[in-house]
């Protein structure tokens, strides 16, 4: 469900959706339930952003966990857009992390530019800390190539990702 504020360009959604995991330590599979609550909104021609909210339930008796987060980018000169942002989310990997109810939070900078009509590259450097006391550092780039325009659009296009946690312990 997705509903447009006027007379802005905002647009407010909830959006349900379920989740069924496999877990290592755990017989059966986990099912877990989602509310997401998302608002786009658009402050200026320069700035626009995003925040959202969503609960969790899981089932097994490992009760409820919240997430939310927020991204803004602001347009510099023309061209240019610089983004910041943040999320908190939990660690959904093993029976270890839904039981002692690990979590991540997580920011990060991010610039796109097109150099041209053609070519867009962006980057983005990441960092958060684990409620473990690990820290993480992540590094993205990609470039994009634009060979076929409207109607019929065709990408070539590039990327890298780097991820580095200091001392994993699960």
């Amino acid at each position: 469900f997705s509903y447009p504020v006027r007379p802005t360009n905002n647009t407010f959604s909830i959006g349900f959706y379920e989740n069924y995991y496999k877990l290592s330590g755990m017989p059966g599979t986990q099912d877990i339930s989602s509310l997401l609550f998302t608002w786009d909104y658009f402050i200026t021609l320069r700035a626009q952003g995003k925040v959202w909210f969503a609960v969790d339930n899981y089932e097994d008796g490992f009760g409820g966990m919240q997430r939310w987060g927020g991204e803004l980018f602001y347009r510099i000169y023309d061209h240019p857009l610089l983004g910041v942002g943040y999320n908190r989310s939990d660690i959904r990997d093993n029976a270890l992390n839904f039981q002692k109810r690990y979590y991540m939070d997580s920011y990060w900078m991010s610039l796109e530019y097109p150099i041209n009509g053609r070519l867009t590259t962006y980057g983005r450097y990441g960092w958060g800390t684990f409620s473990d006391d690990n820290y993480k550092q992540e590094a993205f780039a990609y470039a994009n190539y634009q060979i076929l325009f409207a109607p019929h659009e065709l990408y070539l296009g590039g990327q890298y990702f780097y991820y580095n946690v200091t001392s994993p312990t699960i």
